[in-house]
């Protein structure tokens, strides 16, 4: 037998004691939820791999994830695809949300930074209260919303967070181990689910999820959708994603449509 045999053999095996699940595994108990949707409009992006989108009123806002220099975040504009204003600032920015005045980005690693929205310069900086990366955020009009996923060590946790108080206010606990940014619209939470594996059954979705309960009332999918989906907003209560962690495309957000 030769070594890679060997180590797949011993990988299945380790697999098969510890109790190893599918990465599709936990779709079985929310499959009736499961609803397709349409694309409407799509928009090609000035920055290499986009992740978290903010609206903020006028223009999408996105980061773009840089691990070596310094990524900038972009504005555009949706209505003629043009770039409005671009901004260097950090490495691995992962969530974006705009809060009626500032901007909100995830990063640097493992904290959270609020942003001028003018300049873009750093305001303040706090932890991330999961002690992980904010790859999603969202405000809900007075708080944040802050998003993280454990690198396949545990599911996925939204936390709400006063940030004025520096206090943990609530905490979802979601049954999927991958999430890219969230968004707060019509009373609830939407979040992206990329997918972590070349697994055709691995599949991508929108989640929908009820703040107060954190249950989950819808998945939306399309055999479109990017399976590395890092950013989501909402212009007038319609959801914009982007495929940040597509390659094989180039970057852009495209607009969802949902009945």
């Amino acid at each position: 037998m030769n070594k890679n045999v060997f180590f797949m053999c011993l990988i299945v095996l380790v697999c098969y004691l510890a109790g190893c699940s599918k990465p599709n595994e936990w779709i079985e108990e929310y499959s009736s939820l499961i609803t397709e949707f349409k694309f409407g409009k799509e928009i090609l992006l000035p920055v290499k791999e986009p992740n978290g989108l903010a609206y903020d009123g006028r223009f999408i806002w996105v980061a773009d994830y840089q691990t070596v220099n310094p990524g900038e975040i972009v504005s555009v504009d949706i209505s003629t695809g043009k770039q409005h204003k671009s901004f260097a600032v950090f490495t691995h920015m992962e969530g974006l949300t705009w809060d009626g005045k500032s901007i909100w980005v995830g990063a640097p690693a493992k904290k959270i930074t609020k942003l001028d929205a003018e300049s873009l310069e750093i305001v303040e900086s706090i932890e991330s209260p999961t002690g992980e990366d904010a790859d999603g955020l969202a405000w809900d009009g007075q708080y944040l919303w802050i998003a993280s996923h454990f690198h396949g060590r545990k599911g996925v946790e939204i936390v709400k967070v006063d940030v004025d108080l520096r206090k943990k206010i609530q905490v979802i606990s979601l049954p999927f181990k991958e999430i890219g940014d969230i968004a707060y619209t019509d009373g609830y939470i939407w979040a992206v689910k990329f997918s972590s594996t070349d697994d055709p059954d691995d599949k991508p979705f929108i989640v929908k999820i009820v703040p107060e309960s954190g249950e989950i009332v819808k998945l939306y999918y399309n055999q479109k959708l990017p399976k590395k989906i890092w950013g989501l907003t909402h212009v007038n209560n319609r959801l914009w994603l982007n495929n940040g962690g597509d390659r094989s495309a180039p970057p852009k957000i495209l607009e969802v449509i949902i009945d």
